[in-house]
């Protein structure tokens, strides 16, 4: 139990839940390190990463939008396209819960041949799907070999006569190959109201510090979505007003 536990739960559980693996993986315990030295050997070197900046101010940009927003298709596509020109985040879409609380369904996206707008996907299911559920954001840094991994797991169990326990594979969203992947519930009032879900082809290109911009970025916009919702709901519950009708002459019948 225990934040930790949790994260490394739903973590796992998004994965698995991709490849039909959900009641095959399940995470029963982890072994937590400390690194008392680190020693520099020689051998092929990466480069380090280039610096980062201006994530605090994409959060200041998105909230100064959705201050002032009005309309919420406008806005979805206005957050989506600060992620890009700020962030660098290329593909993104958001995700509403159904009234049922039983599914999620695309309402904007940004950087797919096809807008996606309207296709669903069960909550509990996938990394949108568990991130929604677990109310927890969820960072996947090395897709390529974490999925592969997944898919060769699944193999083996067919192989070996676990069909019965496996689902049905589902689709990845957006990327057919996705080297990183981050989805953020939009939490408001303790509730889920939707997802914030980016992906890019490179590996271990979201970090910890885009993870704390998105989650900060996710908390207004939910706010923001849920309010605009209201608003369209009261608009509609008003009811329109009478024309003015000219008082009848004449003796009464």
């Amino acid at each position: 139990s225990g934040g930790l536990f949790e994260r490394m739960k739903a973590h796992l559980a998004g994965i698995a839940s991709h490849t039909g693996m959900a009641s095959v993986f399940k995470l029963q315990g982890a072994d937590v390190y400390e690194v008392l030295g680190i020693e520099h050997l020689p051998g092929a070197e990466r480069s380090p990463p280039p610096e980062r900046s201006g994530l605090l101010g994409a959060v200041r940009h998105v909230s100064t939008l959705l201050a002032s927003a009005s309309d919420l298709n406008t806005i979805l596509d206005d957050v989506l396209a600060v992620l890009e020109s700020d962030l660098g985040i290329e593909h993104a879409m958001v995700m509403l819960i159904d009234r049922s609380h039983e599914r999620l369904f695309t309402v904007a996206s940004r950087g797919y041949p096809a807008s996606g707008v309207g296709s669903e996907i069960s909550l509990g299911h996938g990394v949108i799907g568990v991130a929604a559920r677990e109310g927890t954001a969820i960072r996947i840094t090395h897709g390529t070999s974490e999925y592969a991994y997944s898919r060769t797991m699944r193999e083996r169990a067919e192989r070996h006569g676990l069909a019965e326990l496996l689902e049905t594979e589902i689709p990845l969203p957006g990327l057919p190959t996705p080297g990183s992947q981050l989805a953020v519930p939009l939490r408001v009032s303790g509730c889920t109201v939707g997802v914030l879900f980016v992906e890019s082809p490179q590996e271990a290109r979201f970090s910890w510090e885009d993870e704390d911009a998105l989650v900060a970025i996710a908390a207004q916009l939910g706010t923001t979505i849920v309010v605009l919702q209201q608003a369209a709901d009261a608009s509609d519950d008003v009811p329109a007003r009478a024309e003015h009708v000219p008082t009848p002459r004449g003796a009464p019948l």
